[in-house]
């Protein structure tokens, strides 16, 4: 047995690290030498496969005969040093060779959805990601320009075209059921227009235009505008600038018919220079022979009136919409007029001369006047005096204190009398000068005191057929009074009407226009609150003679035990007839015969009606008649077994009618009724106490609690 001779240690070592080098050589060479396709250019996503995943490998020749020469190479070297240089020749050659990684490609140029739980990402796409017209879009690990589209163009000025705000980088993600695909990207479509002119240069601060849509198979979800950056609240075509520079963006997000949102905008610049202030005036240099001098003046400033101040001689002047009084001193007086606006600034000046005689008197800021607040403030002072002059303020009889010249009236509800003035003493002779004035303080109408319409017989967008219309009427304070008359306005189309008369309403008689009325009512309580309604009417005027509808009558004897001597009944009514022929026309045709007064045109009373056996059968409650008795009314004794009428039973008796159940204050003949309307005729034996007809405007109450 012989001993195995050893290999020098510096040999092994070499032949080690040469099989190491060549090692990682060949799995190297395993890789595609080809360079990996631009991942744009053919518009293909790749999915990376682990390392584990790596599937056919190749080596191509060259390389292999590299890694055989650097093997045998070290196997022969003799020295450690000489076997470094050979490995690190080997890694110097085989490091050139690229990686070569298998593919699995999905087409996402037409927003394919990718399979759920991959990742897909273009290898490489920090140094590739190109459009598909191979220029760069990104590198060094910068994110894609959102102003940068498919065709590789920067898009740094969005004034041309609203486009998508979404940028092309999606197509780098999975895509999520709420996203898009980068086919969204309708790059070049305008999707709206303005007339807004980007740059220009404007004169006032209200700026309008307007927005035309022009896909009309895409809906507008939201559109926002942004003046500075803030958005516009509720915006109308008109926005609010500020002087100089002004930056405007108008944003839109669409839907499709799939539901799909997309988001556009575009942004401009408009410039405002409002120029400078310009104060019109009527007031010029002059010379007057009065005491007073009255003139127009107003500032403006960019097409809008700004706030100025007016002073004569140092005092300021008040501004009465737009008009100015200023008392003169004999002599030169100097009017100033001047108006500030940020670092806008205007000042006119006048020279105003009087030659007028100067009379004692008396100077004041008061006139009578409205006002809503119980404290009214004012100045008064005696002019042109001898220095001794006294001047003494009353308000309603009460003396008021001032403080140089400046009072304040604590005003009641309603109307308040101030009274001033002025004695003097010249000469031994005493002037005397006295103005009177009425304030009428009205407190500020709330929505807890303002008057309240209770009832009326009419709502906005009601039809009428026919020319006529009574308008019903009720009305109360916060307090619950009742408003009468005096305290209700009405006006048909800008034309006012009186009331016509008043029962358990104030009613009017209105003559309608054919098409659209509008109706106007004010009411108005003792304290002077107001409240103000209005309805809009629709009328169908026809000719005289017209059927115009139907309406319901019937009669009504309960107060004599009698119930309906006339049970309801369908009339038609035509225009231009009165509601007394269509009452006469159903009695008569039932078999009535009836007594009135007047005509049916004009003044009509019924004052009885007649029929054989109507009434035989009379039983008057005895509830009612206790009633009777107790309020004193006379029994006469009276009656007829074939007919009912006035004073018949009671010296209170009589017909009374009401339409849709109220009392009317008219006559028959004076008071129309309308398509569908119910007419009752009824029977009273107490002026109509016992019915619910009896209305007592000075809030008496009569003791008929129960309703027959």
């Amino acid at each position: 047995m012989f001993r195995q001779k050893k290999l020098p240690v510096y040999i092994v070592t070499a032949v080690i690290l040469a099989l190491c080098v060549a090692g990682s050589v060949l799995f190297a060479l395993f890789q595609n030498t080809t360079e990996p396709e631009n991942p744009l250019n053919n518009v293909k996503a790749s999915k990376l496969l682990p390392p584990s995943g790596v599937g056919d490998l190749s080596v191509n020749d060259a390389a292999l005969k590299n890694a055989n020469s650097a093997i045998n190479e070290a196997e022969n070297a003799t020295n450690s040093t000489e076997a470094t240089k050979a490995a690190e020749d080997v890694t110097e050659n085989t490091s050139q060779q690229p990686t070569a990684v298998t593919e699995k490609t999905t087409d996402i140029s037409q927003g394919d959805n990718l399979s759920n739980g991959e990742t897909y990402v273009i290898p490489n796409a920090v140094n590739y990601f190109e459009n598909v017209n191979g220029e760069s879009q990104g590198k060094n690990n910068s994110p894609v320009n959102n102003n940068t589209d498919i065709k590789g163009e920067n898009r740094t000025d969005n004034n041309n075209l609203a486009l998508p705000t979404v940028p092309t980088e999606k197509a780098t993600n999975k895509k999520s059921n709420n996203e898009h695909s980068p086919s969204d990207n309708m790059v070049g479509i305008e999707y709206f227009t303005t007339t807004i002119k980007d740059g220009e240069t404007v004169k006032n601060r209200n700026y309008s235009f307007e927005i035309t849509h022009n896909n009309k198979k895409i809906n507008v979800k939201e559109l926002t505008v942004f003046v500075n950056d803030s958005a516009v609240s509720q915006f109308s075509g008109k926005v609010l600038l500020n002087e100089g520079r002004n930056s405007i963006r108008v944003q839109v997000t669409y839907t499709d018919a799939n539901g799909k949102e997309i988001t556009v905008f575009k942004d401009y610049t408009v410039n405002v220079d409002l120029g400078d202030i310009v104060i019109n005036t009527s007031l010029s240099d002059c010379t007057v022979d009065s005491e007073s001098i009255s003139f127009s003046a107003d500032a403006v400033l960019g097409g809008e009136e700004i706030p100025m101040n007016v002073q004569c001689n140092g005092t300021a002047l008040q501004n009465n919409a737009g008009e100015y009084t200023a008392d003169l001193k004999q002599g030169e007086n100097i009017i100033r007029l001047s108006a500030q606006y940020g670092s806008h600034k205007k000042e006119l000046s006048f020279t105003v001369v009087s030659t007028a005689t100067k009379e004692f008197g008396i100077y004041t800021t008061l006139e009578n006047t409205t006002v809503h607040n119980s404290s009214y403030s004012f100045t008064a002072y005696c002019k042109n005096g001898s220095g001794n002059e006294r001047l003494s303020v009353k308000l309603n009889g009460r003396v008021l204190t001032g403080n140089n010249n400046s009072y304040i009236a604590d005003l009641k509800t309603g109307s308040n009398t101030i009274r001033l003035k002025a004695v003097d003493n010249v000469n031994g002779n005493e002037l005397t000068v006295e103005k009177s004035f009425v304030v009428k303080y009205v407190p500020q109408t709330t929505p807890q005191t303002a008057p309240k319409l209770t009832y009326t017989n009419v709502s906005s967008g009601m039809n009428v057929k026919g020319n006529q219309l009574t308008l019903d009427v009720k009305a109360e304070d916060y307090k619950g009074n009742a408003i009468y008359y005096d305290g209700i306005s009405v006006s048909l189309n800008g034309v006012e009407y009186n009331y016509k008369w008043t029962s358990e309403y104030v009613s009017y008689l209105l003559y309608l226009s054919n098409g659209s009325n509008t109706l106007d009512i004010r009411l108005t309580d003792r304290e002077g609150r107001y409240a103000d309604y209005s309805f809009n009417i629709n009328c169908t005027t026809v000719a005289d003679g017209e059927k115009i509808g139907t309406v319901t009558i019937s009669v009504d004897a309960n107060v004599l035990g009698l119930n309906y001597l006339l049970s309801p009944q369908k009339v038609d009514i035509y225009q231009g007839e009165t509601t007394a022929k269509a009452v006469l026309r159903a009695l008569e045709s039932t078999g009535f015969i009836c007594h009135y007064t007047g005509t049916a045109e004009q003044g009509f009373y019924l004052s009885r009606i007649e029929k054989q056996g109507i009434g035989e059968n009379v039983a008057i409650p005895g509830e009612l008649v206790e009633y009777i008795n107790s309020d004193g009314l006379t029994w006469t004794g009276a009656r007829d077994n074939n007919s009912i009428g006035e004073n018949d039973y009671t010296q209170g008796s009589g017909w009374m009618y009401t339409i849709n159940g109220s009392f009317q204050g008219g006559g028959l003949s004076d008071v129309p009724v309308k398509d569908g309307d119910t007419l009752c005729l009824r029977y009273t034996l107490a002026y109509g106490k016992d019915i619910g007809g009896y209305v007592s405007r000075g809030g008496e109450e009569d003791n008929y609690p129960k309703i027959w």
